[in-house]
């Protein structure tokens, strides 16, 4: 089942769809984000209890309605599969692609762009040591700059313009 945090790219929580439709007083549709509750985490590995997970992408709340609401989604596996097999075709290697992928790319471009590391740690889940010692070594030049800091600022997580 796919999870919360592969639509927010947020914590790895193991949150399903299934567990957000019985628990719909985890998301504060005002607040625009979601608290979880220590019985909300199935993580063996956490170090947080309980995790509020903001910002959320702006277009989020309609992006999970369509996600619950829609034709159900593929399994992590099926999603996994498709990904390596579009990625080859347009011959990229395959190495290392995952439906996992998303937030941790996202969690490097939160690194580019600058947003402070306590921020991107309250969102991503991790430790500042975790987190820097996997996603703060990426590099990326002024124009990668530039287009990663547009979409951050399209989705709501980087909230003004660098100067």
């Amino acid at each position: 089942m796919p999870q919360i945090c592969d639509l927010c790219s947020s914590p790895e929580v193991a949150v399903t769809t299934e567990d957000a439709d019985d628990h719909p007083e985890w998301y504060n549709r005002k607040e625009n984000l979601i608290h979880l509750p220590d019985e909300a985490q199935k993580k063996g590995k956490r170090t947080m209890r309980e995790r509020t997970i903001t910002p959320l992408p702006s277009m989020f709340e309609d992006t999970f309605k369509a996600f619950t609401q829609g034709p159900m989604p593929p399994q992590e596996a099926t999603w996994n599969k498709n990904l390596q097999r579009w990625i080859q075709k347009v011959g990229i290697s395959p190495y290392g692609v995952s439906a996992k992928t998303t937030r941790k790319t996202i969690e490097s471009w939160m690194y580019a762009a600058q947003v402070p590391t306590m921020d991107i740690c309250e969102r991503q889940g991790h430790d500042s040591l975790t987190s820097m010692r996997h996603y703060r070594r990426n590099t990326f030049n002024a124009r990668e700059k530039g287009e990663i800091e547009t979409k951050l600022q399209e989705w709501g997580i980087l909230r003004h313009q660098r100067i």
